[in-house]
């Protein structure tokens, strides 16, 4: 495992095959970069892969303090950064997918691409077909509207405000 630390936390990595196209392993909530042990093995052939530890997992510090999607969303860009990973298909899993996501969303010159594993999701054609059906369902409206335009983040936040899951 390699080290880096960031504003004080010391975030884990593995970085495999550095002279090839990047791809970034996020796991999920309770996982480290293990549980992409298979798909590191496979892609090692063809890709650069770079396997984290989120802050609170594995091998990288876990400070007493909110751990949010965007503060591990920020740390993958941080990390990008720094490892000169350049556009990298991000892969998550559960969580890691979620912040894949965010990474996107507040990142979006980091990823080339994304890639959600069994996260939790949204899909836009049951709230389009809640909105062609009843004009009363504004707010599906606004976040159909908001997922039409990429703004994702903002679209999740208000299906998050509604309780909106799908």
């Amino acid at each position: 495992m390699h080290l880096l630390k960031k504003d004080g936390v010391t975030l884990a990595y593995e970085d495999i095959n550095s002279g090839s196209a990047p791809m970034l392993f996020v796991h999920g909530w309770g996982c480290d970069h293990t549980v992409f042990a298979p798909q590191v093995e496979f892609f090692c052939r063809s890709h650069r892969l770079v396997s984290v530890d989120l802050r609170g997992h594995g091998e990288s510090d876990a400070p007493h303090q909110d751990y949010t999607m965007a503060a591990f969303a920020d740390d993958l860009a941080w990390l990008c950064r720094k490892l000169a990973l350049i556009k990298p298909i991000v892969v998550g899993h559960s969580m890691g997918g979620n912040v894949a996501l965010e990474l996107a969303a507040r990142h979006p010159q980091t990823p080339a691409s994304i890639v959600m594993i069994d996260s939790s999701s949204f899909r836009i054609n049951y709230l389009s077909m809640r909105c062609d059906r009843s004009r009363k369902h504004s707010e599906d409206q606004t976040i159909l509207q908001h997922l039409n335009r990429h703004s994702y983040r903002y679209a999740l936040r208000l299906m998050m405000k509604h309780g909106r899951r799908n």
